[in-house]
Parts: C-alpha cells; sequence; structure tokens
C-alpha cells in the first residue's frame, strides 16, 4: 500500500442521536463512507444496532466515549459511563466535558474498566468490530502515555482474537484547511511496540474536518474542503473521519454544531467510490480491507 493512495473514511458518532444514525446508515450505504464507530453509551445505541441489521451495515468499529462534548449550551446531550465509576462521573452521574477534568478527576483502574466495558458491550451485542477509536481523543491520545497504556491494560482484558485497526497516525502531513490529528513523536516506539503486540493495525495518516471554521459555513465551502484534501493526500493510508448528522429542530437547538455537521451530511452526499478513484485516484478502503492486507 505504500505507492498508492487509500483513503479511510470514518463516521464517528453511530449511536450518540436519531440524526447521526441516519446519516451514517445513509452514506455507508450509498458507499462514500467505508466505516462507522459506536458509542456503547450513546443514548441511540439500540437504535444504531437496529440500523446495523436493517441496512446490513458492515465494518463497525468502537467509538471509546469517556468525556461529553465541550458545549456550553444547558440542554446539550450527554452520556454517563457504563460502569458508572465515580472518578469518571461528575456529581450529575454524566461523564466529564473535557479530558482535563477526566484527568485530573479519574483513576486508571476505572479508565481500564470502561474501556474494557464499552467494547465488550458492543461484542456481546453481536457486533464483530473492526477497529476501536476514541471519542474527542479524551484518553487516546491526549491523556500521553498514562492514556496508551490504559487502552492496552484494557485490551489484555478483553484478549482479542485477531488483528484489528487503530485509530492511530503513525505520520505527519499537513494539509490546508484540515486537522492533522497526531499525537507526536515521542509516543511513537512504544505504541509500535504495543501494536504489535496486540496485532492492532493502523493508519499512516488521520485528519477530521475542522469545526466552526470559516472555510466551512456553507455546504459549497465544505465541498471545497474536501475536494482540497482528497486532491492533496499523500501516498499510504490515510484516514478521514467526519461526523454527518441530518437536521432536525431538536439537533439544532441541542448541538451548537449542528451546522457543520448537516453540511458536512450534504457535501458527502455528493462523493461516491468511483469519483474518488477516477478523480483523484483514491482508492477507498474500510479498516477490514487494512489489516487484510498487513
Amino acid at each position: 500500500m505504500k505507492n498508492k493512495k487509500y483513503l479511510i473514511i470514518n463516521a464517528d458518532d453511530f449511536g450518540m442521536s436519531t440524526e447521526f444514525n441516519q446519516a451514517i446508515s445513509f452514506l455507508m450505504t450509498q458507499g462514500i463512507v467505508s466505516s462507522t464507530s459506536l458509542m456503547a453509551n450513546g443514548p441511540a445505541y439500540e437504535e444504531a444496532i437496529r440500523d446495523v441489521h436493517e441496512f446490513n451495515l458492515n465494518n463497525i468499529g468502537v467509538h471509546l466515549t469517556l468525556t461529553c462534548d465541550e458545549f456550553r449550551n444547558s440542554n446539550k446531550l450527554t452520556y454517563s459511563s457504563i460502569t458508572h465509576a465515580n472518578s469518571i462521573e461528575d456529581k450529575n452521574g454524566v461523564l466529564y466535558c473535557s479530558y482535563r477534568d477526566l484527568a485530573l478527576n479519574a483513576s486508571d483502574e476505572d479508565i481500564i474498566n470502561e474501556i474494557y466495558s464499552q467494547i465488550m458491550k458492543i461484542n456481546n451485542d453481536g457486533i464483530e468490530f473492526t477497529h476501536i477509536d476514541n471519542h474527542m481523543y479524551s484518553v487516546v491520545h491526549y491523556l500521553g502515555f498514562r492514556g496508551y497504556k490504559c487502552f492496552y491494560n484494557a485490551l489484555t482484558r478483553v484478549r482479542l482474537s485477531k488483528g484489528i485497526g487503530f485509530r492511530h497516525a503513525t505520520k505527519k502531513h499537513e494539509i490546508d484547511g484540515i486537522r492533522s490529528v497526531y499525537p507526536g513523536r515521542k509516543i511513537q516506539p512504544f505504541v509500535w511496540g504495543m501494536n504489535l503486540l496486540f496485532h492492532l493495525h493502523c493508519p499512516n495518516y488521520v485528519y477530521t474536518l475542522p469545526y466552526a471554521s470559516p472555510l466551512c459555513k456553507s455546504i459549497e465551502q465544505k465541498y471545497d474542503v474536501l475536494n482540497s484534501f482528497f486532491s492533496n493526500i499523500m501516498s499510504g493510508v490515510s484516514e478521514l473521519h467526519v461526523h454527518p448528522a441530518v437536521f432536525s429542530e431538536e439537533l439544532k437547538k441541542c448541538n451548537p454544531t449542528w451546522l457543520d455537521r448537516t453540511n458536512e451530511f450534504e457535501a458527502l452526499k455528493r462523493y461516491s467510490k468511483e469519483l474518488l478513484k477516477n478523480k483523484y485516484d483514491i482508492t477507498l478502503i474500510s479498516y477490514a480491507d487494512l489489516i487484510s492486507d498487513q
């Protein structure tokens, strides 16, 4: 895969709400989104499980969620942990809204137990997950070595029977208007060794679209940013994680980034697997393809 351009387009937040579930199911059925990540503690988790079966969705991952979104509105969507451990929830029984609060309050053991419990819930509900990533990068990678160690300790308890994908960038390449998600050079030798031990397969580059950016206020601007991204990715395997949602008045009330998410959905609908290949010479793959090739 070194001399050609391969791309995983992963939709995060499957199970967050009906609006996310509908958008993700549509884009995966269309074929432009090649994988998605499921929130075991999402408010619409059960609905997402039904959608997996109704639309015959494949390439489902685990979206480890140990923090809520850092929105300031009082009616925002919130999530609780599965384990309900005191150190990872606030006084209202809700996950902290920033990785900083998580880092200050959570014990390593409670983080490990929660990661393990979220993975096993999805596994026990019949989803053969193909990859793992982290909502808001709260543990992996913002907690640095501590977060990665908690993650790998949880995997020791899971006892994976096969290789899976893992969102971790091994290289960095900047593209204008796109956020490169790279944890730094110091962590790489440790992660390389642990990934080898657990048979985890990573993309070379990881990206996401920026929110609240003046470049992305309309559908056309989102489309242009996507076009720029597709035109400038490097050879090897890149992952772009997106956060699409269909519009609803309820989403508008509870999620300040609703316009970014709905514009993202509409912009992605204009693309196809065939267009990526014919116009940009990009082969769209999933984490399952990444695993089978290595």
